[in-house]
């Protein structure tokens, strides 16, 4: 293999490498998993840029200076997005406030923790069982009927709603926790 080839093999491996890189950041769901995410995501990033390699081998250079800067403005892209999708504030899964700040797990707004630690410690065996029985409890409220999962679009404290984020519950299962104190009493 010639120097040129080389070059060429250089930019179709290790500029994907680099993109699968902050895709690996972005959807990686904490540090722990990050370093498995780098791998897998690396692995695929270093196929793909092989086929495209192996694909204009016998193209002419301009052929594969064209895919070079498809590559490149690939990468360009999943950085834009990768710093995008770790931007702080985060929003909360249980309230849907842009409250929680890096470094810090606990919701600015509700308070709540939504991680596999206070999963675990709660007994539940899914995030989403745990997600669930906190909105629950962070809008429950008497008069079921006046509950708006969407409303205050910036709460007291200047946190923003996520326009995205959705409930996992609806007013019936707060009509439900309300009928089910109701009896108990």
């Amino acid at each position: 293999m010639n120097k040129r080839e080389q070059v060429w093999l250089g930019i179709f491996l290790v500029i994907p490498l680099i993109t699968a890189k902050a895709f690996a950041d972005a959807f990686a769901p904490d540090e722990k998993m990050g370093f498995l995410y780098d791998i897998l995501f690396g692995f695929v990033g270093v196929l793909l840029g092989y086929a495209v390699y192996y694909f204009t081998k016998e193209a002419k250079t301009k052929v594969r200076g064209v895919f070079a800067g498809l590559v490149i403005i690939i990468f360009i892209l999943s950085i834009a997005f990768s710093t995008n999708s770790n931007a702080y504030p985060q929003t909360c899964q249980v309230c849907g406030y842009k409250a929680i700040e890096k470094n810090d797990p606990v919701c600015g707004h509700c308070f709540e923790e939504i991680s596999e630690e206070r999963m675990k410690e709660k007994g539940y065996n899914r995030i989403a069982e745990l997600v669930y029985a906190r909105q629950l409890y962070v809008f429950y409220q008497d008069s079921v009927e006046q509950v708006d999962f969407y409303k205050p679009e910036v709460s007291e404290d200047g946190y923003e709603k996520d326009k995205q984020w959705k409930p996992i519950i609806d007013k019936e299962d707060l009509l439900d926790l309300r009928n089910g104190i109701k009896a108990e009493k």
